[in-house]
């Protein structure tokens, strides 16, 4: 079985509990106050948002699951699950695997409900939990960056973005983005495969970013996207010159066509952009209307060479309270 870089198979939450996270805003600089917004106004266009969306993924053809988050479940972040889990598939045995995630925050943790990790597990029977990092002694919300024995937090596909065709891994460090949790799932996933011959495990690059004020971007799926062929970055939030180029080398590398955003763009979420699959085997692009129409009509056509569709709808509310977008409502399911 070849690789596979993306996939029509998708998993969604719908949000019948959103409201902005106050226990998340502190890193999340994505996220607005809601101000005199009440939260039954901002719940109820979220869940239009949601519904639109959906409608427009199932409408090209993808198979969307879709799971509920409901007010006694105190999950107001489960609209964006690809943070707690992700799932893979191995290419050669074509045996599935899912992976949960140590969450830094009290309401997110609570996003890995019973139920839905039943689910998974009927489909993925091989089940790497690494949520337990989490809850090592001397632990706490403020992240350790380094520590290789208090809690970690790596929030799944939010803090790590694959390449699953050319097995690297890119990674923002942050509080969410733990390096020894990332290279402790690196090796798990190594023994997984094994038994696979030839396969090769992932490789890890590090790197740290920020926004225009100087604060650390806390996901790294908000600042860069890889694709089958092309990959979106925001290169001048990678700071350091160094790091800057080892990951745009490693892009080219790969033979990816790198399409650079600036940080307008990304605050616009140009970066939460997801590649999917559609039933003619054709390659299509998801984002988020305000993220459509923040791209340049050049970046528009560089990527139109490369996608047979670029997928978009309106997530403004999400965006603005939720501090995330198109791709952080999607995990994969392989």
């Amino acid at each position: 079985m070849a690789l596979q870089q993306s996939t029509a198979s998708l998993s969604m939450v719908e949000p019948l509990d959103f409201y902005m996270n106050e226990e998340m805003q502190s890193d999340n600089k994505f996220m607005t106050h809601p101000g005199d917004r009440s939260p039954t106004f901002i719940r109820e266009a979220a869940l239009k948002e949601f519904q639109a969306y959906k409608d427009v993924l199932t409408s090209h053809g993808l198979d969307i699951t879709v799971f509920q988050s409901k007010p006694e479940h105190e999950t107001p972040d489960a609209v964006f699950p690809n943070n707690w889990f992700s799932t893979h598939r191995d290419e050669s045995s074509n045996e599935g695997f899912m992976v949960t995630y140590p969450m830094k925050g009290l309401s997110r943790r609570r996003e890995r409900r019973p139920d839905i990790v039943e689910f998974l597990n009927s489909k993925y029977p091989h089940h790497i939990d690494l949520s337990p990092l989490e809850d090592r002694a001397g632990g706490d919300m403020n992240g350790t960056l380094g520590s290789d024995d208090s809690a970690a937090y790596l929030e799944g596909t939010g803090a790590m973005v694959f390449d699953r065709i050319h097995r690297v891994i890119y990674m923002s460090l942050s509080e969410r983005a733990d390096e020894h949790a990332a290279k402790r799932l690196i090796r798990t996933l190594a023994l997984s495969a094994s038994h696979v011959p030839h396969s090769k495990g992932y490789e890890l690059i590090t790197f740290s970013s920020q926004d225009r004020n100087g604060h650390r971007i806390y996901h790294t799926n908000v600042m860069m996207a890889v694709g089958t062929r092309v990959a979106v970055v925001c290169s001048e939030a990678i700071v350091d010159v160094v790091e800057r180029e080892t990951v745009l080398n490693r892009l080219t590398e790969s033979d990816h066509v790198v399409v650079e955003i600036s940080w307008s763009q990304m605050e616009n979420f140009c970066g939460n952009v997801l590649e999917v699959k559609l039933p003619d085997d054709s390659l299509a692009l998801v984002m988020s209307s305000r993220a459509r129409l923040s791209f340049t009509q050049h970046q528009i056509d560089t990527l139109l060479s490369h996608y047979s569709e670029l997928i978009s709808s309106d997530l403004s509310t999400i965006e603005t309270y939720g501090g995330g977008g198109a791709r952080c409502m999607l995990a994969e399911l392989f």
